[in-house]
């Protein structure tokens, strides 16, 4: 299972200079290198996940004619889907608006004519009238939406499926899973500093809460078997301890600038983390959680 949560989806500016959950401070522009390997990182997480699930969701679909990705990243999941549905109209909104050329490859060569990208904020209102999508999909937000935010979120999701329409979550639970001693403090840092900026780690196991509070109907969650080891190629071996490296290097200055640890302690923590990720066949990660549930036909 893939470590990180596809970076980069919402990015605002606190207008008081500092950062806010679901948003960053001025940053330095990122190394060509170091965009490169977020996209890669991205790319080996969708096709995990998407082998994971056996395919690109989980609830009972059928004919579609309205999609809607919420926070769609760099697009891959709605252009895939655009392909499934061909009659189907895919609407993608993130509040960077989509670069998806960096997304095709592994059998997507072009973008499709029936998919849209649209930039805006979805922690305002969805710029769409209410019933607009037969299908309405979510995935690796629990990082970047504010923990108070997630029950009008999923409220304005409801609001924008048609009746008899369907919503779906995909989120990961960052808690250690069969790591070792380095990453599993590493992780508990990480589930630390989500709470103290104001994110919700636990979204996916809450999601299921949300969704019912919502008044959808039908809803399930299904809990992600990873892949066995064994059925991992040494590129999606290297790609997964990449990730978990990166993971050890993102949580530094926030860890730091919330005294979580001092500057001694994490460095000793991430150098033993580092050493067993690259003494390890298969570095793990996360557990993911689907949730999908139904929007009544009477409502």
């Amino acid at each position: 299972m893939q470590w990180l949560p596809a970076q980069g989806k919402y990015v605002q500016q606190a207008s008081d200079g500092g950062s806010k959950p679901g948003q960053s401070s001025p940053q330095e522009p990122l190394s060509l290198l170091k965009r490169m390997q977020a996209v890669q990182r991205i790319h080996q997480q969708h096709f995990q996940m998407r082998r994971e699930m056996g395919g690109n969701f989980c609830a009972p679909l059928t004919e579609l004619a309205t999609i809607l990705d919420v926070g769609c990243s760099n697009g891959r999941w709605a252009m895939e889907m655009a392909v499934q549905f061909p009659s189907a109209h895919v609407v993608g909104i993130d509040i960077v608006m989509p670069a998806p050329f960096v997304s095709l490859g592994h059998g997507l060569e072009q973008q499709p004519a029936n998919v849209t990208f649209l930039q805006g904020d979805v922690l305002k209102r969805l710029p769409f009238p209410d019933a607009s999508f037969d299908f309405v999909y979510i995935r690796l937000m629990y990082s970047v939406i504010p923990a108070s935010a997630w029950g009008a979120l999923m409220r304005e999701m409801i609001r924008v499926t048609r009746p008899g329409g369907w919503v779906e979550s995909l989120e990961l639970l960052p808690y250690a899973v069969q790591q070792k001693e380095g990453m599993v403090t590493i992780i508990g840092w990480y589930f630390d500093v989500l709470r103290r900026q104001g994110a919700e780690p636990m979204a996916a196991l809450k999601m299921p809460h949300w969704m019912r509070a919502g008044q959808l109907e039908r809803v399930t969650t299904r809990k992600l078997k990873p892949a066995q080891r064994e059925n991992l190629s040494d590129d999606e071996k290297r790609q997964n301890r990449d990730s978990a490296l990166a993971l050890i290097e993102d949580i530094r200055e926030p860890l730091l600038g919330a005294q979580i640890a001092s500057p001694e302690e994490y460095a000793r923590i991430a150098a033993k983390a580092s050493a067993e990720l690259h003494d390890s066949a298969n570095p793990g990660g996360f557990h993911a959680f689907v949730s999908f549930g139904q929007r009544s036909l009477t409502s």
